[in-house]
């Protein structure tokens, strides 16, 4: 059992590294912008093809929600955020090895468990990391803090990937899988505020 003095340390290591993260990892650096025309140019995939892969993967995000809570529950907040970066590192490289509108499903499939997973971990997280006097606006600070790096960001990288996807249709993609990497290297430092009780049911 943690001290208070220790999970105060955890709660501030964990807040001061949580904007920082956020700014990299929010969503998909480098590919959204460019993501009709990889999946047009470069995986030859017509736009009927493209509008049902994304009912496909609407789908999947809202039965991704119900597998994410519970794995979020087994494992805890930490180990949760490292697995759903692990498995949008697994969701691009089957979009840059594997071809055809396939690829593609199948890289929604782990894209949609793999951002819920992390999505929820992260929130929860924050929140235990705030959950003091006053956290809530600190919640709301912290988070809208790393949501303001990670536009900017964006904002830089959406300019440039239009002109890397010119250059090489592959190098916004190499670069977005480069900021997952580094991602789930940031997700490492985060530590859980409460053990996991996996000896209580909870609905």
């Amino acid at each position: 059992m943690k001290d208070r003095k220790e999970i105060n340390k955890i709660r501030r290591k964990n807040a001061k590294l949580y904007p920082i993260y956020k700014m990299v990892s929010w969503d998909l650096l480098f590919f959204y912008s460019i993501e009709f025309l990889f999946y047009t140019i470069t995986k030859k995939v017509t736009a009927s093809e493209i509008l049902i892969i994304n009912g496909i993967y609407l789908l999947c995000r809202i039965l991704g929600q119900i597998i994410a809570v519970a794995i979020t529950d087994f494992l805890g907040k930490r180990k949760s955020i490292i697995l759903g970066n692990l498995i949008l590192i697994c969701y691009m490289l089957i979009l840059l090895l594997l071809p055809g509108a396939i690829s593609i499903i199948l890289a929604n499939l782990f894209f949609a468990v793999g951002y819920d997973i992390k999505t929820i971990a992260e929130s929860n997280l924050l929140y235990d990391s705030v959950s003091t006097k006053g956290g809530e606006g600190l919640y709301s600070k912290i988070d809208a803090k790393g949501g303001s790096w990670y536009y900017i960001l964006d904002g830089i990288a959406s300019l440039i990937a239009g002109y890397l996807f010119v250059i090489n249709n592959y190098l916004p993609m190499f670069i977005c899988l480069g900021f997952i990497i580094i991602s789930t290297i940031l997700s490492f430092g985060f530590k859980d505020i409460y053990k996991v009780k996996r000896n209580e049911k909870s609905n």
